[in-house]
Parts: structure tokens; C-alpha cells; sequence
């Protein structure tokens, strides 16, 4: 299956480590061969390898130091694409400085029409507060979102999306929520059951795309030219669902003490440090699972 993605606005999303971002940089990697000019938002530097295609630009956003200069410059000739690694920052460091960078790429493409592309991963970050109207820009669209949970992207922006890729849906209530959004009632394919289903370097394309039509397309997804290299210290806040807690107890009773990413587990450890029960093999055997 080919897709053509120019002007549209595109959403990848999926569980996590479905492979989201590894198809959001190989739609990047296909754009960049093509000579568009691509603005590659990257909050967790798993785009870097992109680098090694030709006439693309990485830069490292350090903390209290804005840059947007830099990426203005850059992104001002039509054949040079950008990957701004925000790794370095802080949450609140990233949420302020993409903010600024989305509403100077909005005012720069009304002026020139550059970049052709901007790709926004962990977009959930980015576009769940009200002022969505200031930093994405609805007129000319050409968004490329990746994100876990279309929940937590604003309504307004998924009004817009043209066309949605799955990687992986594990929440039967994400997958109705795609289905309410971008489903057509008169096909009858159980999405819960197939959006769970996915394999690993499988994904899905969604009715609505003139190559789906109206119904969800199982597809496999192609290989990369440039490697994936997944940054794993996101992983320690990403939550499990609530059923999935950890939850601590003395003597067999609960103490109050839950958590639900490794970095409250390692919190909890580091301030109580009295829940020797759970060292015993069974409890240990548990957690491992």
C-alpha cells in the first residue's frame, strides 16, 4: 500500500513501543528523499539516526536556550529538514518551548510555505490545552501527530486529521474512541478486536483515507533506512492502567501505596523503606510478570 501524504493531516498512534515512531520516521525518511522540508519535533531524541539521510539538520535544544533563531534559519531553504532533540529539557522546559517553536513555524509558513511538513511526537504534550488554535495551524494543515492516546489530543485537532495510522490498541476504549471519530457506521469490522490484535511491525489504516475507503485496513510496514533508537527513560513515566498498579502492603494489608510508572515505584522504595515482603520470590515473581 502506498500513501500519499502531502497537506494532510496525519495521527500514528498506538500502545507503547507498538512502533509509532518508527512509522512516523519512515513517513519522514520517504519525505526528505522526496526534497520536502520536514520540522521534526522530537521531545525523547529518537529521530537523531535521520541525520544520515542527506541535507538534514539535528539540533540539541539545552535548557534556557531557545533557539528559535536556529530552526527559523534552517528551515528557510525548501530541500533542508530539521529534528530538534528536546531530550535535555524538562517537561515544563518542553511544553514552553513548543509552544513558542509552533507558533513561529505557523507565522513562518504563512510567509514562505516552509516547512512542508511538521512532525510533532508525544503530540498529547502538546495539544490538549485550549489555545490548540494558536499553535496549530488550521489553514494549511500538514501535521504529522504521534501520540498513545487520541483521548488527550484536543477534539478540535482531531476534527482535522485526514487520515489515522494504528500501530497497537490494547484500550478497547481508545480503539471506540477511533471508531466514533473516524468510522463509518455502515461497515462492521470489530475494531476492539483487531486494533488489539496488531502484531508487531503490523499497523492499520482507518476509514476515511482515500486508500481505506470505508473500512480498516491491515497492512505491513516497511522497512527503515535509517535506524530506530528508542529512548528509554520515557519509559519510566509512562503509567499502566489503574488495574495494573503496583500495590504495596504490609503484613497482607494495603498501605495506601500505589504505583502506576517505575518512577513512583522508586520514589515509594526511596522513602519507606520498610516493605521487605515484597523481596520474597513470590511477591518478586509477581511484579516481574
Amino acid at each position: 500500500m502506498t500513501l500519499s501524504i502531502r497537506d494532510r493531516n496525519i495521527l500514528v498512534i498506538g500502545d507503547t513501543q507498538s512502533g509509532k515512531s518508527w512509522v512516523a520516521g519512515l513517513l519522514c525518511e520517504q519525505l526528505i528523499l522526496q526534497h520536502y522540508c520536514v520540522c521534526v519535533i522530537d521531545p525523547e531524541g529518537e529521530y537523531a539516526t535521520i541525520e544520515k539521510l542527506p541535507s538534514v539538520v539535528v539540533i540539541d535544544v539545552d535548557p534556557g536556550v531557545p533557539q528559535l533563531d536556529d530552526v527559523e534559519l534552517t528551515v528557510r531553504y525548501p530541500d533542508v529538514s530539521v529534528v530538534l532533540n528536546l531530550s535535555n529539557l524538562d517537561h515544563q522546559e518542553k511544553l514552553d518551548y513548543v509552544k513558542k517553536l509552533l507558533r513561529k513555524l505557523k507565522q513562518l509558513r504563512h510567509q514562505i510555505g516552509l516547512p512542508h511538513r511538521i512532525v510533532v511526537d508525544e503530540a498529547h504534550y502538546f495539544f490538549q490545552d485550549p489555545d490548540v488554535r494558536d499553535i496549530f495551524d488550521f489553514e494549511l494543515g500538514g501535521y504529522l501527530l504521534v501520540s498513545y492516546r487520541a483521548s488527550q489530543v484536543h477534539a478540535d485537532i482531531l476534527e482535522r486529521i485526514d487520515q489515522v495510522i494504528v500501530t497497537r490498541a490494547s484500550d478497547p476504549a481508545e480503539s471506540k474512541i477511533l471508531r466514533k471519530l473516524f468510522g463509518n457506521k455502515s461497515e462492521h469490522q470489530d475494531w476492539v478486536e483487531i486494533l488489539r490484535n496488531l502484531e508487531k511491525g503490523q499497523a492499520a489504516l482507518l476509514p476515511g483515507a482515500e486508500e481505506a475507503g470505508d473500512r480498516l485496513v491491515r497492512f505491513h510496514i516497511s522497512r527503515r533506512i535509517t535506524a530506530h533508537v528508542r529512548h528509554k527513560e520515557k519509559y519510566l513515566n509512562v503509567p499502566v492502567v489503574p488495574s495494573h498498579s503496583f500495590v504495596f502492603t504490609r503484613n497482607g494489608v494495603p498501605t495506601g501505596e500505589t504505583a502506576r510508572t517505575l518512577a513512583e515505584f522508586v520514589e515509594i522504595l526511596a522513602r519507606e523503606k520498610t516493605f521487605t515482603e515484597h523481596l520474597y520470590p513470590e511477591w518478586l515473581g509477581s511484579w516481574c510478570d
